[in-house]
């Protein structure tokens, strides 16, 4: 049997809720017609950046060095937050042994050494997609740019990037159109990793199950399904396995809870800029280790937190939390403290069970809940088994792998993510 061409579709934000015969009938068809895993859970924080990273390599937060959405920089005696949606920042981060920006070899570093093609494209943040690629082995595109600057160049002269006023749906329109041209080339790429940025973002916007992010969630479906059909039309004859998956869920922010203010009236900030606690998702920056006992503290016994971790450098037999090496979140660039947000069954406004009490927009994601760490995962194909459904004990971590034993590249084993097994021998 020749080796397999592998196709991930990642979903950001994605429920499994949100998989229905009515919203996304491609994706649910796959799931009952192929292989549905459940129990895949994502990592601590399930945020979007630093799930890009572990699927980028295939590591945990702790071990390939993204922490958070956003890193503390400091600068002339200056504490800033900044955003790691930005490519161009990132970009300029000391590289490590690796050669990149993360402390574990990527995934396209793996297929470069074993002679494999590789075609990451992102239509969310440039940031999203650096760290999905970030060594640009093969082609890495995003909506606005690529890398290498030859991938640039040849995309701006063919398809054309879209604008910044381009809808979403255009933009992931444009991804898939950019996935095309990689397979009418000559040498067409071994794997493809497609990171759509919906239904994330209309669910920032909008809310979990509004009308936008279930229209955006369907044009999704839909394109998807075009695509596919594609690929199988034009190469009849070559074997795919495609993957669709989730980085993580979501939850409703009830907006009941300022973490800011709750710090500022227990006295542990002095103000809303002062410097002394930088506070950003899931993460307290502290300026004195000394506040590292009185804020983990104070946040164990808030009702809207439902974990505390402290760095392990900084953490004490004394403290009553964790170390955040349990969270397999212990970093250097990691805040000294970290936390889970408590969750609750309320619905959206739109019915879709799943809550948090602290302020944000339309959604949220990034703490330990059912709702934040469970996600999809479903393949299938034309050397795919009979249709089943698997119980796994298994996270984003096992993503890379798998996919990479699927091409013969690693471990023999199935591993805790059974792809290779799921593959016909006649």
């Amino acid at each position: 049997m020749a080796t397999p061409c592998v196709i991930l579709f990642v979903l950001d934000g994605l429920r499994r809720d949100a998989v229905t015969p009515s919203t996304t009938p491609f994706l649910q068809s796959r799931c009952e017609q192929g292989v549905s895993f459940e129990g895949l859970r994502s990592v601590f924080p399930s945020s979007t950046r630093v799930c890009a990273a572990t699927v980028a390599t295939g590591s945990h937060p702790g071990e390939h060095g993204i922490t958070e959405n956003e890193m503390l920089v400091e600068h002339r005696g200056q504490r800033d937050i900044v955003s790691c949606a930005d490519a161009s920042y990132l970009s300029r981060l000391p590289r490590h042994a690796t050669g990149t920006i993360l402390e574990k070899p990527t995934f396209g570093q793996r297929l470069a050494a074993e002679k494999k093609r590789f075609l990451s494209a992102c239509s969310g943040s440039s940031g999203t997609t650096y760290l999905t690629n970030p060594a640009g082995m093969g082609a890495c595109v995003n909506w606005e740019t690529a890398w290498p600057e030859e991938v640039r160049a040849e995309i701006a002269n063919s398809v054309g990037f879209p604008t910044h006023g381009s809808s979403t749906d255009a933009k992931n329109g444009f991804i898939l159109d950019v996935a095309t041209q990689a397979f009418e080339q000559t040498q067409a790429p071994d794997v493809c990793l497609l990171w759509f940025t919906e239904p994330d973002e209309a669910q920032h916007t909008y809310g979990i199950g509004s009308p936008s992010a279930v229209d955006q969630l369907r044009l999704l479906d839909q394109r998807i399904e075009a695509f596919h059909a594609w690929l199988l039309v034009r190469f009849p004859r070559r074997s795919f396995v495609f993957v669709a998956f989730s980085d993580h869920g979501c939850v409703t922010p009830l907006g009941e809870v300022d973490p800011i203010s709750e710090l500022i009236a227990a006295g542990l900030k002095s103000s809303t800029d002062s410097q002394d606690v930088l506070f950003v998702s899931n993460s307290f920056f502290l300026a004195d280790d000394a506040l590292v006992s009185p804020l983990s503290r104070f946040l164990a016994n808030a009702d809207w937190v439902d974990r505390v971790f402290v760095r392990d450098d900084v953490w004490r037999d004394e403290l009553p939390v964790s170390r955040l090496s349990d969270a397999r979140c212990n970093h250097p660039r990691a805040a000294q403290i970290m936390v889970s947000y408590s969750t609750c069954s309320d619905p959206s406004d739109y019915g879709v069970p799943g809550a948090c009490r602290i302020t944000g927009n339309r959604s949220s994601h990034g703490s330990m809940s059912d709702y934040e760490m469970n996600v999809p995962l479903f393949a299938w194909g034309t050397d795919i088994r009979t249709p089943a459904r698997k119980h796994v004990s298994a996270d984003l971590t096992d993503i890379a792998p798998a996919v990479l034993a699927l091409l013969g590249i690693g471990a023999d084993s199935p591993g805790r993510l059974p792809l290779r097994s799921l593959l016909r021998t006649d």
